[in-house]
């Protein structure tokens, strides 16, 4: 007995994995792909709406962040507002704003003790061997 002959030369033992489908006639409805209980899958998000997000979160963070750290007195409203008293005859006097501030006294600091002799400038030049 004779193994069929491959019309293509395949290798001994080769099976055509299509073989099963050429019986098939037109009239066949075709066989599902998916289980018809599973649901679809939704669809991924948009890459660019998520970077635009997450752009503008970033940006709004910072804004936060430097006006925090920025410690600027001037905007306070209290501070900058003018004071103004009224007399008893009806005149009213205004003064200017003041503000204070607190000045810290540092000590005088020594500078760091030299280790050894002073280096030449001669020595200190970058040379090529």
């Amino acid at each position: 007995m004779t193994e069929p002959k491959d019309p293509f030369d395949n290798p001994p033992g080769w099976t055509d994995p299509f073989g099963d489908l050429s019986d098939l006639t037109g009239d066949e409805p075709i066989p599902p792909m998916e289980d018809a209980g599973t649901p679809a899958a939704t669809p991924p998000g948009s890459p660019l709406l998520t970077g635009l997000v997450v752009a503008l979160l970033l940006v709004a963070l910072s804004v936060a962040v430097f006006q925090l750290l920025s410690g600027d007195d001037d905007d306070d409203p209290a501070a900058a507002a003018a004071t103004t008293t009224s007399a008893p005859d009806g005149s009213t006097t205004s003064a200017p704003p003041t503000s204070t501030s607190t000045t810290i006294a540092l000590p005088p600091t020594e500078p760091y003790p030299p280790l050894g002799p002073q280096i030449p400038v001669g020595k200190m030049k970058l040379m090529t061997d």
